[in-house]
């Protein structure tokens, strides 16, 4: 369930005994403000990449949405998403390629993950 604020750019390219929402753990910006951040790796791993952010990452905006985000393999090459707000639903629906925005590129990194996965066995 990475934060909805975080926009992931590069896979990590490391081994970490870790089960991550996007199936890989990834590096990229914080979208939570107008200006992109560019967290440290540990804020990353912790905040970024895991969700649930509010209290814990001192960039985060109370703004009354989702603070996380759970993606599926759908048919085809859609991906289901269902974003939360404290642990609740918030919302949920398909995107189907080309992805687009924020939730757009959580859903290219979380599929480019399941094919890696897919085709390493």
């Amino acid at each position: 369930m990475p934060c909805p604020y975080f926009l992931p750019l590069v896979r990590f390219d490391v081994v970490i005994a870790a089960r991550f929402p996007l199936g890989d753990p990834y590096r990229g910006e914080c979208r939570a403000s107008a200006q992109p951040h560019s967290p440290d790796d540990a804020t990353l791993l912790a905040n970024c990449n895991m969700g649930y952010a509010a209290g814990r990452c001192p960039r985060w905006i109370p703004d009354g949405g989702p603070d996380a985000v759970r993606f599926a393999v759908g048919r085809g090459e859609s991906i289901r998403y269902a974003r939360e707000k404290n642990h609740f639903p918030y919302d949920a629906g398909d995107l189907i390629p080309p992805f687009d925005g924020l939730l757009g590129a959580q859903a290219q990194a979380f599929w480019n993950s399941y094919q890696r996965r897919k085709t390493d066995g």
